[in-house]
């Protein structure tokens, strides 16, 4: 069962504190309360492992004979750093009372695969206010969520074809994430297609993509009374009833991110919907897609609640589509079109450990971030921000394609001439104009 109690109907909204379902390995193990007002920063600090801190002690290497039990022997060791190697087909949840953090080395994959399973990958029974930490490592198929803990840190990983009644892929009170990719992950209950996020949430340089949550925040969603802070990171095609890519009830900021083409089956908040009063600031973003009048990036539940505009944001829809914005800045766009900022590029590995979507020469969001507070001097892979920045997580860096500076022979039938490479560039915009329309289509709903 997950860590969580499930709400009685579907729909319901996210509640402010949750019980724990009991977990019992053996006799005398039993589940401890709930602690409340968990903040990541109460949790026992995480530490960044390297492999040199890997021995035979605390090592478990699939490709050698290493089992899924062997890696819960080291659980029930309380054994602070665990290493691995290779791929665990898990029939069973991994479950502890401690913070562990589990290193991979190579390609160290905790798959739990099975048909009709109800595995979650890693689970602290005793959710005792602990931290597990992931590094290296891939997380699949899990049945009910890949991670169940109070407090959650993901370093360089890969989640996907995870599902759960809330948050795919982590359930926990505070999340941090760092470069890392969530991907088909699904939320059939409700909230967090692939995290949810009781008290807080921190992501950095990650990609969010196809996941799906039943109710609110394809991708993730932050419960009231929380905090959030999203930067230079990549939303597409992340889908949900409300707040395609995201739901945040919480106190928000958003800097540097791309969303793009992701669905809302309601016409507001094909991005993002706002769940309470809480501020939510929003500097040097993009939110594209749908550019069908009446239909809004941003939603809220609530006619009070709205978005504060920090400036350097960029809206495929229109400004009288986007009302829920406080005094819009006159350094952020609307009517953008997605063909007009990224020229036809989808989601790919552009560098670095997460994939993003390429700007182009000519994209408008080019150097659109006016000087200011607050800044992010690096996008998504890492690459310095120059000057005035990129809106969005990609900063481009590359320069337009230079004329061919061979003459072109006289046209003998006018008697003129013209550089080829004029011709050429000529020729290529018009073709980029006409070529993209609508390269991600509306994603059907995945059966639950």
């Amino acid at each position: 069962m997950s860590p969580f109690t499930q709400p009685a109907k579907p729909t319901q909204r996210a509640a402010s504190a949750f019980t724990r379902k009991r977990v019992v390995r053996a006799a005398g193990v039993a589940s401890a309360g709930l602690l409340a007002g968990l903040s990541i920063f109460a949790a026992t600090p995480a530490f960044a492992a390297t492999d040199d801190q890997c021995t035979t002690e605390n090592t478990v290497d699939a490709t050698a004979g290493g089992t899924p039990q062997q890696i819960q022997d080291l659980l029930d060791l309380s054994t602070p750093l665990i290493c691995l190697s290779g791929t665990f087909d898990l029939t069973d949840s991994l479950v502890y009372n401690y913070s562990p953090t589990l290193h991979g080395l190579s390609n160290a994959v905790l798959n739990a695969s099975v048909p009709g399973n109800s595995v979650t990958i890693l689970s602290d029974f005793a959710f005792a206010n602990n931290t597990t930490t992931i590094e290296n490592l891939r997380l699949t198929g899990a049945g009910n969520s890949a991670i169940s803990d109070s407090n959650v840190v993901v370093r360089n990983s890969t989640f996907d074809n995870n599902r759960g009644y809330r948050g795919g892929a982590i359930a926990a009170y505070t999340v941090d994430i760092s470069g890392s990719t969530f991907e088909d992950n699904t939320a059939f209950g409700d909230l967090g297609g692939a995290i949810y996020a009781g008290v807080s949430a921190v992501v950095n340089a990650s990609t969010f993509h196809n996941n799906v949550a039943a109710v609110q925040g394809g991708a993730i969603s932050v419960n009231s009374g929380g905090t959030a802070t999203i930067t230079n990171s990549t939303f597409v095609a992340n889908e949900a009833e409300e707040g395609g890519g995201a739901l945040f009830g919480a106190l928000t900021t958003l800097l540097h991110s791309t969303f793009l083409n992701n669905i809302s089956t309601s016409p507001a908040g094909q991005s993002i919907m706002k769940e309470d009063s809480a501020a939510t600031n929003l500097r040097g973003n993009i939110f594209a897609g749908t550019t069908a009048a009446g239909t809004s990036q941003l939603g809220v539940l609530d006619p009070a609640y709205n978005f504060n505009d920090g400036g350097g944001n960029i809206f495929s829809t229109a400004l009288a589509d986007e009302s829920v914005i406080v005094d819009p800045q006159a350094s952020t766009g609307f009517g953008i079109t997605p063909a007009a900022l990224f020229n036809g590029a989808v989601l790919a590995d552009n560098g670095a450990s997460t994939q993003t979507v390429a700007l182009w020469y000519g994209s408008p969001a080019l150097d659109f971030v006016p000087v200011g507070s607050p800044s992010v001097d690096i996008d998504e892979r890492g690459v310095a921000r120059v000057g005035l920045s990129d809106a969005g997580a990609y900063e481009f860096t590359g320069s337009a394609p230079v004329p061919d500076p061979t003459p072109a022979p006289a046209l003998a039938a006018t008697g003129g001439t013209a550089p080829s490479g004029l011709w050429g560039a000529a020729g290529g915009l018009l073709i980029a104009a006409g070529a993209f329309a609508m390269f991600m289509t509306r994603r059907v709903r995945r059966a639950l």
